[in-house]
C-alpha cells in the first residue's frame, strides 16, 4: 500500500512538473514574437532524426543570431507559420510549441507581448 501511494505521489508530481515546464501557447496569443540565440538554417526537407535549432519548410534560408520573426498561425501536429523578412513560411515542426518533448528553449526564446517591427 505504501509503496502504491509512493508510486502515485511521485506520478502526480511528474505531471505537475511537465505542465509547468510547458509553454501555454495559444491563438489568442497571436502573432507571437520568437528571436533566436544562435544561427538557424531552414531548410526544405528534414533528414533523419531532426537536428536541434533547425526549421522545415519549403525553401531554404538562414534566421541569424539575434534576429527574430512572428509565429502567426498553429498548425496540425506541431506545425506553425511564421513570417520573416516580409515573407510567409508554413514550418512542418514548430519546437517552442505545446507537445515537444524538447522545447529548445536555449535556441528559441519567446518574448510575450512583444511584436517584431515591420521595416
Amino acid at each position: 500500500m505504501i509503496r502504491y501511494i509512493i508510486w502515485i505521489s511521485l506520478l502526480f508530481s511528474s505531471i505537475v512538473v511537465a505542465k509547468e515546464d510547458a509553454l501555454e501557447i495559444s491563438e489568442r496569443d497571436l502573432p507571437l514574437t520568437i528571436e533566436v540565440t544562435q544561427d538557424v538554417q531552414v531548410k526544405s526537407s528534414e533528414s533523419r532524426g531532426q537536428p536541434r535549432g533547425t526549421l522545415y519548410t519549403a525553401g531554404n534560408f538562414r534566421i541569424s543570431k539575434g534576429q527574430r520573426f512572428q509565429m502567426v498561425a498553429i498548425g496540425q501536429e506541431g506545425g506553425c507559420r511564421i513570417i520573416f523578412q516580409d515573407a510567409e513560411h508554413d514550418l512542418s515542426s514548430c519546437p517552442w510549441l505545446p507537445g515537444f518533448r524538447d522545447h529548445q528553449q536555449d535556441i528559441f526564446v519567446v518574448i510575450p507581448g512583444e511584436k517584431v517591427d515591420e521595416k
